[in-house]
């Protein structure tokens, strides 16, 4: 049975997933993010608060607002922006394959202030 199969009640969001840009301008590193989504619509589960401090070590518990469950097979880089499908804008901090089992992700978030 997999792991992921645990959360598919809870498996009701999307997220659109921008990654940083990687690119040189005038010999400067460019900020900010792409502009099309790598990643439409992929389903997940959220959680906020205790339910996500639960979800990712101890190092950022401080630091989190948010935790989506996804299945893995997907490329979920930290620093990437992640809009939730209610158009909330959060930034990965880290993307975990827990105990690589290969089922999910965990990736924590940090909302855009």
């Amino acid at each position: 049975m997999s792991y992921l199969s645990y959360f598919q009640t809870e498996m009701i969001r999307t997220f659109d997933l921008y990654p940083k840009l990687d690119a040189l301008s005038g010999g400067r590193p460019s900020e900010g993010f792409e502009t099309t989504a790598t990643l439409s619509s992929v389903k997940a589960a959220y959680f906020e608060g205790s339910a996500a401090e639960l979800l990712v070590s101890d190092r950022y518990k401080t630091i989190i607002s948010g935790v989506v469950i996804t299945e893995t097979g997907v490329t979920i880089p930290d620093g990437a922006r992640l809009e939730l499908d209610d158009g909330t804008i959060h930034y990965v901090i880290h993307a975990d394959n827990p105990l690589n089992l290969d089922d999910l992700y965990v990736v924590a978030l940090r909302k855009e202030e």
